[in-house]
């Protein structure tokens, strides 16, 4: 029976190929206004018409803005020091200060002009360069955080642990769903933030792991 890589060596090994990804669209984005795919992509997303969902759209990208981030980052943080985990909300503040900065430099460097009117209904009319999402790069490290956060939950937690990890996975789709249906980024944006992103969050989850071990938001405990 083949020997199971050590945890650290997964880690590694998939933050190289996560860079890797990242460097690769990074460099493709800047030479293509947009990826074979982007457009029909784009345009089945924007003819989704059911109840509420122009509502929910536009209510998850309002959550992506500066000042939504700001409350929901220091709202989680304030939550993790409820609990006592003042390392994850260190990390997670730092994780989202960091990601707003590397998402900056990326679209200074790449320069990706927003979708055109032209080609796609434009919901935000939005200044700047549109590669990678800064508003999916900001989920995928406030509520990645947190869901690395909750890893440590067990015994009969293990329930709430897998509850609140597949939701916070579903807020980050949605807001990735939210930025093509507001027209104002191109899938592959929101997939090059993804993937930027999953590089800045596996130096998260090694940094914990270095620092804290194992933690969580609720320590885990075994059945009584």
């Amino acid at each position: 029976m083949p020997m199971a890589l050590p945890a650290s060596t997964r880690l590694s090994c998939g933050l190289v190929l996560f860079l890797v990804a990242s460097v690769g669209l990074s460099v493709s984005a800047s030479r293509w206004e947009r990826f074979p795919g982007d457009l029909p992509v784009a345009e089945w997303v924007q003819s989704i018409s059911v109840p509420l969902f122009d509502e929910a759209m536009r209510g998850m990208s309002a959550l992506g803005w500066w000042l939504g981030a700001a409350m929901i980052t220091a709202g989680a943080a304030a939550v993790l020091v409820a609990v006592k985990h003042r390392g994850d909300a260190a990390l997670l503040v730092v994780l989202v200060a960091v990601s707003s900065g590397v998402n900056w430099t990326i679209k200074q460097i790449v320069a990706r002009p927003r979708p055109d009117p032209a080609l796609l209904e434009v919901r935000e009319d939005l200044a700047g360069y549109g590669f990678p999402s800064g508003h999916v790069m900001f989920a995928l490290a406030c509520f990645g955080a947190l869901a690395l956060s909750l890893s440590g939950v067990g015994g009969r937690y293990v329930r709430v642990r897998k509850v609140g990890q597949a939701a916070l996975v579903l807020l980050i789709a949605a807001m990735v769903m939210s930025r093509v249906y507001m027209g104002a980024h191109w899938p592959s944006d929101a997939l090059g933030a993804a993937v930027t992103g999953g590089v800045l969050l596996a130096a998260m989850a090694g940094c914990r792991g270095r620092l804290r071990g194992r933690g969580g938001v609720i320590e885990s405990r075994q059945p009584a």
